[in-house]
């Protein structure tokens, strides 16, 4: 995977879930206690996009209790299988980014039931103008905050 690092045990983990079809609960590979396994959103972002050889499943990309570090941008992206990320977390420590920015883009389908958004940016947590769904996006109990999360990673 050009420009990222090795992924961590829990990206592998979802790599091969993906691949498969498969949905997989990240919690097991929790290392702060939390129960939410740590993936970096540029990793998800290449995952999703299938950068690098990377292969999805036509039934797409399925999993929970994540969080997922700095911004998944997936904006202006095409994505024509399903996402699904519950109980997840979403946001850190970064000044002035927007969680997750799907601004523009065209999605089949989108499920963050029960995830919390964070962030300090004052355009918000959560951007999706102009964002396109073929079928529907579920935001069921999710919670959008405009204060930071403390947590600082192993290793960061």
């Amino acid at each position: 995977m050009s420009g990222l690092l090795p992924p961590n045990t829990a990206e592998r983990a979802l790599m091969n879930a993906a691949r498969k079809g498969k949905e997989i609960d990240l919690a097991r590979f929790s290392t702060d206690g939390k129960g939410k396994a740590l993936i970096r959103a540029e990793f998800l972002r290449a995952l999703i996009l299938q950068k690098d050889g990377l292969q999805v499943h036509e039934r797409g990309i399925r999993f929970r209790n994540a969080r997922i570090r700095h911004q998944l941008d997936l904006s202006h992206c095409r994505v024509d299988f399903p996402l699904v990320m519950r109980n997840c977390e979403f946001g850190d420590n970064a000044n002035d980014i927007i969680p997750l920015n799907i601004c523009g883009g065209a999605f089949h389908f989108f499920d963050l039931k029960g995830s919390k958004f964070y962030g300090s940016n004052p355009g918000g947590v959560f951007f999706a103008e102009r964002a396109r769904l073929a079928a529907s996006m579920i935001l069921d109990n999710c919670v959008f905050s405009d204060l930071p999360l403390n947590f600082h990673p192993a290793g960061t």
